[in-house]
């Protein structure tokens, strides 16, 4: 099951996942999400550290992010990716959103 918490830490919010970032994950959480970005006022970290599944929704839910962030004039950054999400993000070269 994915789970997800939220926080602000100066100008940037973090959005806390954990679980399988993947279909049913994705449509449960799409609504949190949206409202994550929909009148953005911070960057955003989504810290992915608890995330141990990757597949082509949670990319998609990514994607979503960047495109709101983006148009908004703010950024994305991805920290904590492990594992199977690392290397799917590292394989779709989406690797530059990711925190050293």
């Amino acid at each position: 099951m994915l789970t997800l918490t939220e926080q602000t830490d100066g100008k940037t919010t973090i959005l806390h996942l954990s679980g399988a970032l993947t279909g049913e994950g994705v449509a449960r959480l799409r609504d949190r999400l949206a409202a994550a970005v929909a009148h953005p006022t911070t960057n955003l970290t989504a810290d992915i550290s608890g995330v141990t599944q990757l597949d082509g929704a949670g990319v998609g839910a990514i994607a979503f992010l960047h495109r709101r962030l983006t148009a908004a004039g703010h950024k994305l950054g991805l920290r904590g990716a492990q594992g199977q999400p690392r290397d799917c993000l590292q394989d779709l070269g989406l690797s530059r959103l990711l925190a050293a």
